[in-house]
């Protein structure tokens, strides 16, 4: 994670990780037959860091569980930023290692949420998968454009992604015209088209 902190995983090359491990270029070629595999590899090793690092402590509230996963999910980003760009959005995105190791990882993420969720008494549906998977992609576009425009600072960003969750959760119920008569009515009115300005004329 050392040499990701520090450089693109597109510019690693077999070189900088023999130099670093303090091996042979020879023997890392032994395990990996390319660098799309070596990089691929590392991919596949940074989302099983991701995952373990990301694990919820059962022993506290539900939100604060989920407030501490995101938290350290933070931490982890924070430490190579440029992997999670590359992992997520870059050249090595399309690459089938890398798109695979990746997906992986939110399943694991996404089941994990999943596998909690009836103690909170939310029934499993395809529906429920839909919204934790929406919200994966939330969070991981939400910290990707953090980490290019520190307009809000970090809290916000955790009690964004933290009230996001039950939101989706809840959104199908939340989604029926009687619940946002009664709670948001302003949603379930009309909107008035917004008055011209005259000096913009």
């Amino acid at each position: 994670m050392d040499l990701l902190a520090r450089k693109p995983i597109e510019e690693i090359s077999v070189e900088d990780i023999a130099d670093e491990a303090g091996v042979s270029k020879g023997l890392l070629f032994h395990y990996f037959g390319s660098k799309l595999e070596f990089q691929a590899a590392l991919v596949r090793n940074a989302g099983e860091q991701l995952v373990a690092a990301t694990a919820p402590d059962l022993s506290l509230a539900p939100v604060d569980a989920l407030r501490g996963s995101l938290n350290r999910y933070i931490d982890f980003v924070e430490q190579a930023p440029n992997l999670y760009v590359s992992m997520l959005r870059g050249a090595l995105s399309d690459v089938p290692g890398m798109s695979g190791a990746v997906e992986k990882s939110r399943g694991q993420i996404a089941g994990r949420i999943l596998t909690i969720m009836p103690a909170l008494g939310v029934e499993h549906s395809p529906l429920l998968d839909f919204a934790v998977r929406g919200w994966i992609a939330l969070v991981e576009e939400t910290v990707i454009r953090w980490l290019h425009e520190r307009t809000v600072n970090r809290e916000e960003i955790l009690e964004l992604l933290t009230g996001a969750l039950p939101g989706v959760v809840l959104a199908p119920m939340l989604g029926s015209h009687d619940v946002l008569e009664q709670f948001f009515p302003g949603f379930s009115g009309t909107i008035e088209p917004p008055v011209p300005d005259a000096a913009a004329g």
